[in-house]
């Protein structure tokens, strides 16, 4: 164990001349009789039996060793040692025996040394701001979630308004559907109100714990050494604090949703399987990873007003997402707009799912929902999973490699031509 050269303090007298009435300096300390003598007085002292085992430490050893002990800690694990020392290479402080035990090979500083070269430099300022910036955050991420709280209702109350204007267009026989639409819309309402509840206790409980570490701090401000062994020492806590702290805020979130209608409704009602339902909208605050830019042109109006059909997808401005929910469910979107010049647009594979039956491709007004672009009449597709090109025909046409997790599948209607 590397320690720290000693510091320059003042000389010492003899204690044995002392005695005898003469001044002589101390050339150092028995730390057995704890006393200072001069070399000729010691080397006597050493000639008694008793005394042969004593040792004569230089004073600069003994002064240092002496230090005012209310500038240090008390050790958690030797209780009669003071924390006096600091090791840089585990960031961890400790007394002379923790030292030896733990840090043998390592080099220690001297915490009166290392806490007078950081005395008023940015480090130290930083070690001692670091809970206050922490509680900023935490007050900010508190603000957020009040905010999430106040959206839960104004999102609900937007969304029953939508719901019952709409039904007011159509006849009783879809109340009861009406009712489960709004009890999915409250179920939503509860879970994220509880959460942000939730999250708001949290949040509090935080700031007081980070409150106490800042109390803390500040109390040792005027020295010091406290302050940087009780820094070191409240770091794991405060890393734990912060650690919670980025949890939270990535649990704050709530869902936004709105009513969409389902334009056949307004013309039929032969078929209830396609009613109107609740559309999930991602969260405002992360939305969706969205893909590469484009150059090539974009329709103005949005994927959300210009959806036919939408079933288990989530849309976000120019950009959908699908997910397996486990039940084997398929996503689909339909554009309804009609096709026209140098429209592009694209998928990217995030998973292959089970099969990885991913199509991209053109269709009809009308076409079926359940069938893959390609296989019908008027119609022409690109299969992600085995690299065909579908046109009119369930046997398809090799065009491509077979798709993978990462790929891109685009198309690009120019000339009145599809380019893959």
């Amino acid at each position: 164990m590397e320690v720290p050269g000693k510091r320059e303090i003042n000389n010492f007298s003899c204690k044995p001349c002392e005695e005898s009435d003469m001044l002589t300096q101390a050339d150092g300390f028995c730390t057995n009789c704890e006393e200072y003598m001069c070399s000729s007085c010691f080397n006597t002292h050493k000639k008694y039996k008793l005394n042969r085992d004593h040792t004569l430490m230089d004073c600069n050893e003994e002064i240092t060793r002496r230090e005012d002990s209310s500038n240090f800690e008390k050790c958690e694990q030797h209780f009669s040692e003071s924390v006096k020392f600091y090791c840089a290479q585990h960031k961890q402080v400790g007394c002379g025996d923790c030292m030896v035990i733990g840090h043998r090979s390592c080099k220690v500083d001297y915490i009166l040394d290392k806490a007078n070269d950081l005395k008023g430099t940015t480090e130290l300022e930083s070690l001692a701001k670091g809970p206050e910036i922490c509680t900023t955050e935490a007050k900010r991420l508190l603000s957020s979630i009040k905010i999430n709280k106040v959206q839960v209702d104004d999102i609900n109350d937007k969304f029953k308004q939508e719901v019952n204007l709409f039904w007011e267009e159509i006849t009783t026989q879809i109340n009861n559907l009406r009712d489960r639409m709004l009890k999915e819309g409250e179920c939503i309402k509860d879970r994220d109100s509880l959460s942000m509840e939730k999250l708001e206790g949290e949040t509090e409980s935080l700031i007081n714990d980070l409150n106490v570490i800042s109390d803390l701090f500040k109390s040792k401000v005027q020295s010091p050494s406290q302050l940087f062994v009780c820094s070191v020492s409240q770091k794991p806590k405060l890393d734990r604090l912060m650690k919670q702290l980025n949890d939270i805020k990535s649990r704050n979130k709530i869902e936004t949703y709105e009513f969409i209608e389902d334009s056949n409704i307004t013309r039929t009602l032969a078929s209830l399987g396609q009613l109107e339902r609740l559309q999930e909208v991602e969260d405002v605050f992360e939305p969706l990873k969205t893909f590469e830019d484009t150059a090539r042109s974009a329709v103005s109006t949005p994927l959300l007003e210009r959806q036919l059909i939408c079933r288990h997808m989530k849309v976000d401005g120019e950009y959908l997402t699908y997910a397996d929910n486990g039940n084997g469910d398929v996503g689909l979107y339909v554009d309804k707009c009609p096709i026209e010049n140098d429209r592009y647009f694209e998928i990217e594979i995030l998973s292959l799912g089970r099969s990885g039956t991913i199509a991209l491709g053109l269709v009809p007004n009308g076409y079926p929902g359940n069938m893959q672009p390609g296989w019908g009449k008027n119609s022409i597709g690109y299969h992600a999973d085995d690299g065909r090109l579908y046109n009119e025909s369930g046997r398809g046409t090799v065009f491509g490699p077979k798709c993978l997790v990462g790929d891109k599948i685009g198309c690009w209607i120019n000339g009145c031509r599809v380019q893959w």
